[in-house]
């Protein structure tokens, strides 16, 4: 699975975007977190989808906030890509 942007500014809830892309891989930009605690996503615009590795290389050159994944059994939530 190759990266694909999704050529999108929507702005979505973290409920929406689970179900808009279930069990995936997510590149996040433009994130409001509630309560500004910095963990919990409240609404993001999502990127890009694809494989983590394959977020995690561009998330440089396409200069994503986040790679995340929507499934929380697949990925326990980190800030790893966070900046």
């Amino acid at each position: 699975m190759a990266v694909k942007l999704t050529n999108s500014n929507e702005r979505l809830t973290w409920p929406e975007i689970e179900k808009k892309y279930p069990d995936s891989w997510v590149g996040l930009n433009d994130i409001k977190f509630k309560n500004d605690d910095g963990a919990n996503i409240e609404t993001a615009v999502v990127s890009e989808t694809g494989t983590r590795d394959e977020l995690y290389d561009s998330q440089f050159s396409h200069r994503l906030q986040m790679v995340t994944h929507t499934n929380p059994e697949r990925f326990a939530f980190s800030n790893w890509s966070l900046w």
